[in-house]
């Protein structure tokens, strides 16, 4: 099967990894939608400087951390197989319903949590991610 070097998701670009997972109008209007509920400025925007991010923060059980690594892992992933789709099965999805995707998916994963420290922060994270308050420590 021959496949186009030109991005699935955009039909504007080469495909690079950096293309398809950062720079991409589609994988960007994705991320705009998912971060907002990190309550961080946002993740590092090339694979280099997501490396180093992830060793500088990869062993942090802060919940904060937990949000950020979780929507890094399920935002690219969530890319990866819409570009599949789209590849292999001719499927596609909106942006909209993509992102809402992203964050169920993101969301499903934090309800699982159990005695999160209950601070302000971790509220307010809870708060923009509809989170129960079941998750958290009395």
């Amino acid at each position: 099967m021959h496949v186009e070097d030109k991005c699935v998701l955009c039909n504007n670009a080469r495909e690079t990894h950096h293309h398809l997972f950062f720079q991409c109008p589609f994988s960007s209007m994705v991320w705009q939608q998912v971060l907002v509920r990190t309550l961080a400025p946002g993740i590092p925007n090339t694979l280099t400087n997501i490396v180093d991010w992830l060793v500088q923060y990869g062993t942090s059980k802060v919940f904060q951390n937990l949000v950020l690594h979780s929507t890094l892992a399920v935002a690219v992933y969530g890319i990866w197989i819409e570009r599949k789709a789209r590849v292999f099965q001719g499927l596609s999805k909106q942006v909209d319903v993509m992102s809402l995707n992203v964050v169920n998916s993101i969301r499903d994963f934090l309800c699982s949590r159990r005695c999160v420290k209950n601070s302000t922060l971790n509220r307010a994270l809870g708060d923009k991610w509809r989170l129960p308050d079941s998750i958290f420590s009395m």
